[in-house]
């Protein structure tokens, strides 16, 4: 059909001319599109097999009106009545509607999305006598796009995720949006952190969503062969479940059976030495088939879970322990590096943000770095902010005056990736831009607890504020406000860019309270 732009007016045309004297119900037969025509009164009258094939089935009774027999909806989801449909429309209007996009229900449930070409059938005196309409199936380009989608939207979870499980000692905390993660990453109504107890017998359901209020925190599951959970410890693999109902391999818990569930998928969460935590998983009441693509992106997070929840439990041990831990962190995060390059290559924006999270990746190593030199007693302010600028062979006249001050493991770790940001942006679009303009970096101790600190553009490019804020600028805003618990204003002068922070001391050094969550 490639390259028929109005097939309605080709098989009109047809109608008016004899063909090897076929009649015209043996044409359209031959054709592989799905076509139908309607009376004038919008009573379908000639369908072809290849449009019994696209209903499911045939029409019947007041199936046979304007469009056959199932439910329709826009390109957007919503209901799209029958008299309202592409077909309707053409016949009540009299005009012809090109590629209309659509989606039919079959009576199993399942939807397929196509285009509908409808043209107006008008008799020799002009009159509308009914309609012809061929319909396009694009179900294969429908689910590359969402495919596609849906792993960029993975790909940006993992990425949140990884950056927010080396900056933050709080689990419960990182399991809370680890959940939310997946909920959104893998489009399902209920996620799941479980927790093998001690002794190993059950497991308690340590973080979720989805699950109904008072759940969270108090529910059990079995470690035997009988729950989904239990299961997967035992054979030691991701487990895929496409419907609880006629599941052979083990039988749905109650936590399971009370919430509908009907799909799922599961996969351990393992400690640095090797023994299981616990199970990561995630379920919805839709039945569903997961892919290969699914499963590799719930185990990218129980690694980012496994990792953080070894830096925990080992934080305190000796040299040693700490270089081991950051070996098999930067391990981790290669996972992460092939992933983002794997997803980048279906989709023709992605090429650019993976260049930016390998950076920061690169970063994150440069500082795990300094911390295992320093034996994970803290880094100097001055030494990390001598990588991040040396880092960037772009990078032109930089004046440093701070006040030296330790940090923290996870005072490094986000610091880097606040520099990062701002010196990637001084390079791209700020003072560095044109090579002429030069950065001032400032910090100071006040009497309250906190550490002004002052990045001051000057001699660049004019800059104004953008008019839609990326990620970095997010990543810098949620790593001062949320993850240090501070302040941070952005001033962007004619003259060059100021950002002034507020970071609270016992935050970047790691000494007395715990990070901020908000």
């Amino acid at each position: 059909m490639k390259g028929v732009h109005d097939i309605g007016a080709t098989l009109q045309g047809t109608l008016a001319r004899p063909i090897s004297s076929l009649p015209f119900f043996d044409v359209i037969e031959a054709l592989p599109a799905a076509i139908y025509t309607t009376d004038a009164n919008g009573r379908i009258d000639l369908y072809n097999h290849a449009a019994v094939t696209l209903w499911g089935r045939e029409p019947v009774g007041d199936e046979r009106f304007w469009c056959g027999p199932h439910r329709l909806f826009t390109a957007n989801g919503a209901l799209l009545p029958h008299d309202r449909s592409p077909t309707a429309r053409a016949l009540q209007t009299g005009q012809a509607i090109a590629a209309e996009e659509i989606a039919v229900e079959r009576a199993d449930g399942t939807r397929v999305a196509l285009l509908s070409y409808p043209t107006p059938l008008r008799n020799e005196h002009g009159a509308i006598i009914g309609t012809i309409t061929m319909m396009v199936d694009i179900s294969d380009r429908k689910a590359a796009e969402i495919e596609r989608d849906r792993r960029l939207v993975q790909l940006e979870a993992l990425s949140e995720l990884g950056i927010l499980a080396m900056s933050s000692d709080d689990l419960d905390a990182l399991f809370d949006q680890a959940v939310a993660l997946l909920s959104k990453g893998l489009n399902v109504e209920f996620a799941k952190v479980l927790e093998l107890s001690s002794h190993g017998q059950d497991l308690h359901l340590r973080a979720g969503i989805g699950w109904k209020d008072g759940i969270v925190g108090k529910a059990r599951v079995g470690t035997d062969r009988e729950s989904q959970a239990g299961y997967t410890l035992s054979i030691d693999e991701p487990v895929i479940v496409e419907d609880l109902a006629t599941e052979t391999r083990f039988s749905g818990p109650r936590l399971l059976l009370d919430h509908k569930v009907t799909s799922g998928l599961s996969v351990i969460i393992r400690q640095e030495d090797g023994r299981a935590f616990g199970v990561l998983g995630a379920h919805t009441s839709a039945r569903r088939q997961f892919t290969g693509h699914d499963v590799n992106f719930l185990q990218s997070v129980a690694n980012i879970l496994s990792s953080a929840i070894g830096r925990v439990v080992y934080r305190d041990r000796q040299t040693m322990l700490m270089r081991e831990l950051s070996h098999r962190m930067k391990n981790n995060m290669a996972v992460i590096h092939s992933l983002a390059r794997q997803s980048g290559r279906d989709a023709s924006n992605v090429a650019d943000y993976v260049d930016r999270f390998e950076g920061r990746l690169a970063t994150i190593e440069a500082a795990q770095d300094l911390l295992t030199d320093a034996d994970g007693t803290g880094v100097a302010l001055s030494a990390l902010l001598s990588m991040v600028i040396g880092s960037q062979s772009d990078a032109g006249s930089v004046t440093l005056e701070v006040d030296d001050v330790d940090l923290g493991p996870s005072g490094v770790q986000t610091m880097s990736l606040l520099l990062y940001e701002l010196m990637t942006n001084a390079v791209k679009y700020g003072a560095f831009s044109d090579g002429g303009g030069r950065v001032a970096i400032t910090g100071r101790r006040d009497g309250d607890g906190h550490y002004a600190l002052t990045w001051a553009e000057s001699g660049g490019p004019p800059v104004e504020e953008p008019s839609r804020e990326g990620f970095g600028s997010r990543l810098v805003v949620a790593t001062v406000e949320r993850q240090w618990g501070g302040t941070i204003s952005r001033d962007w002068r004619r003259e060059g860019l100021v950002v002034n922070c507020a970071l609270p001391l016992q935050s970047i050094t790691g000494q007395g309270a715990p990070l901020v969550q908000k």
